[in-house]
């Protein structure tokens, strides 16, 4: 792929642009990104309704099994990334 996600990050972890051609490859990347983003947010979504039973917030907390979630999530997360590597 042209424009993913990978081109827009530098090798110190930073935003960069310079891998970017053209705008076909900038949409790729937005897509990409985009997709990233919507995956993690509802993932945290669901854990965040499992930790918190009640609607109105009362007794909001996120226990060590949400953590863990958590990290299960955006190992995920990573381990995608790689593989598209």
């Amino acid at each position: 792929m042209a424009g993913s996600y990978k081109h827009l990050v530098a090798e110190d972890g930073t935003f960069t642009f310079d891998l970017i051609e053209n705008m076909g490859d900038a949409y790729e990347a937005c897509e990409e990104c985009f997709e990233k983003i919507r995956r993690l947010t509802d993932a945290l979504r669901e854990v965040r309704h499992r930790a918190a039973p009640y609607p109105d917030g009362a007794g909001r907390e996120l226990n060590e099994e949400a953590f863990a979630e958590i990290q299960q999530i955006a190992d995920r997360a990573l381990a995608e990334e790689e593989s598209d590597d």
